[in-house]
């Protein structure tokens, strides 16, 4: 039993094996004379099913198997292989990834796609060893499972979405993302179905009511603010808001516009309902807990998205000035308490009603 202020000691195996993704890209770099955007992609395969191959032999598992575990250690060792991305797409690092940007998947190369792969290389990073960890001390990792699906299934409809919608080149190495969205999604269902039906959950306080039912309503409304933008609205706050707030809305990246339409059509009319159901109803309930954590990984990779060029991730060969703002007060303020608001409902609620005591199948 290991100190909950520690790592554990099973986790530093597959940490090292996500490690040797970076010697391994300085050899593919080495020999890209003898590959192309049809070779490396390729590569690509043969090298991630060599790390499931090797995992399932030589490292350790849990005692009760989870098919999951593999695919997670998978990602854990391409999460390496994206934080090296995002270093390569700012500058940080020169000539280790630059063929894979340049002749497989070019709508990396932007402001948004830096962003996403240093969300990746960290943050995902991270959801995986907690999952893992879980795994390892037969814990339930549900909660965890459903925020990560909800982030990733994001991250990969606006980053292949915006690839077509955008002016980037299509290779073949692009179906690569294929496994990185069907098998998240699998798994989401999976998850849903192993939900309670409670019929009547335990009350929120009235305090907590008052003050989600509050955010979700400033939520909804935001949103679908930013959304109207794109729509050429002549209301006065929408002129406003683009004009002065978030100057990145007056000529959006095809990321960009992707994420918005998202927000307006999947989270705002979430987030409706939830406002409604706090004051109306004000009981916890699986369906309310379970999307709430889906919804807030959304959000957590869509605002990642949105805000890295505002805070200055710049991707050298992308030409698109990094987006402003005229009024920085107003603009992070919103964007804070926008992106904030349904982590803290989502993980209060989850831990309210003991998802993450629910066992994993």
């Amino acid at each position: 039993m290991h100190n909950v202020n520690e790592i554990n000691p099973k986790l530093l195996p597959i940490i090292a094996l996500s490690l040797t993704g970076i010697p391994i890209l300085y050899l593919v770099d080495k020999y890209q004379a003898l590959l192309d955007h049809i070779t490396l992609p390729l590569t690509g395969v043969v090298i991630c099913s060599l790390v499931v191959l090797f995992a399932a032999f030589a490292l350790p598992k849990p005692k009760q198997r989870d098919p999951w575990f593999y695919f997670f250690l998978l990602c854990c060792f391409t999460c390496v292989i994206d934080l090296m991305l995002a270093l390569e797409t700012v500058g940080i690092v020169k000539e280790c990834v630059a063929l894979w940007l340049n002749a497989v998947e070019q709508y990396l190369n932007t402001h948004w796609g830096a962003s996403i792969n240093f969300f990746d290389g960290f943050y995902h990073f991270a959801l995986y060893l907690i999952m893992m960890d879980r795994m390892f001390a037969g814990k339930s990792y549900r909660s965890i499972g459903l925020y990560w699906s909800g982030s990733i299934i994001n991250s990969l409809i606006v980053l292949v979405g915006g690839a077509f919608a955008s002016h980037h080149p299509i290779r073949p190495g692009i179906l690569l993302n294929t496994p990185f969205f069907f098998l998240p999604l699998i798994f989401l269902l999976q998850q849903l179905k192993q939900r309670d039906q409670p019929t009547n959950g335990s009350p929120y306080s009235l305090v907590t009511r008052i003050g989600f039912a509050t955010y979700f309503a400033f939520a909804a409304l935001f949103v679908t603010l930013r959304a109207l933008t794109l729509s050429y609205s002549t209301l006065s706050i929408v002129d406003f808001y683009e004009r002065h707030v978030e100057l990145g809305l007056q000529e959006p990246t095809a990321f960009v516009l992707i994420e918005t339409l998202l927000y307006q059509f999947y989270l705002a009319p979430f987030c409706a309902y939830a406002a409604f159901d706090l004051l109306k109803n004000g009981r916890r309930h699986s369906f309310l807990v379970d999307w709430s954590l889906v919804l807030a990984g959304v959000v957590a990779n869509g605002q990642v998205g949105l805000l890295g060029p505002y805070l200055g991730v710049r991707a050298v060969a992308d030409p698109t000035i990094l987006p402003t703002t005229a009024i920085p007060e107003y603009f992070w303020s919103s964007q804070l308490v926008f992106t904030i608001g349904i982590q803290l409902f989502a993980w209060i609620s989850a831990a309210q009603t003991n998802n993450i005591k629910i066992k994993s199948r």
